[in-house]
């Protein structure tokens, strides 16, 4: 997670969804919240397909509309598909406008 300009974000919040067996995607495990270094994760994921969507963003920064990473996990509990092929997500600061 990191801000535009390329510095790591703190305390941004993230929830993971899998898609169901009808092909919709549910909250999945709890929401993680990006540390010191803008990271967060998840472990010991079963096979199946995730995104992983921003629930609130730092203060003065965007929060995504759309999911900001989806992923593919095999049955080896290995990621072998992330769209997008990067794991770096990029937010952006809100416009400072004067009246």
């Amino acid at each position: 997670m990191f801000a535009s300009a390329g510095n790591p974000l703190q305390g941004v919040k993230f929830q993971l969804q899998k898609k169901n067996a009808s092909g919709v995607f549910e909250n999945y495990d709890g929401i993680k919240t990006s540390d010191t270094n803008g990271k967060f994760s998840w472990e010991g994921l079963p096979k199946g397909e995730y995104q992983v969507v921003e629930t609130e963003a730092s203060s003065g920064y965007f929060k995504p509309k759309e999911p900001v990473s989806k992923f593919t996990v095999n049955e080896n509990g290995e990621i072998v598909i992330i769209e997008g092929k990067t794991t770096i997500i990029k937010n952006y600061k809100k416009p400072n406008i004067e009246f």
